[in-house]
């Protein structure tokens, strides 16, 4: 019993210990700003659209602590985000 008790409180330990994905976070941000000055919104309203989206869910599991789905979420930003200004630079009814 007292085995089991150390592995389960190692293990939970370990599992509370991801470290807070600031790297993702301001690579998100610097690419929706990007996006923004880029006009996607106009020239590329769906992907833009889904990288807001996910950039504030990406936020939300930031404040709440759950680090690795924060992280999916701003590698997610960042996909929809670049995807979004390219599509809007290479617009050609700009």
């Amino acid at each position: 019993m007292v085995k089991f008790l150390i592995f389960t409180t190692a293990t939970f330990l370990v599992a509370c210990t991801h470290p807070a994905p600031l790297s993702e976070y301001t690579t998100a941000r610097t690419a929706l700003e990007a996006a923004r000055r880029a006009e996607a919104v106009r020239y590329a309203p769906t992907d833009f659209h889904r990288a807001e989206g996910s950039y504030r869910k990406g936020e939300f599991f930031f404040k709440e602590k759950e680090y690795d789905r924060a992280r999916q979420a701003f590698i997610l930003t960042q996909r929809y985000a670049e995807k979004a200004e390219n599509k809007a630079r290479l617009d050609p009814k700009k």
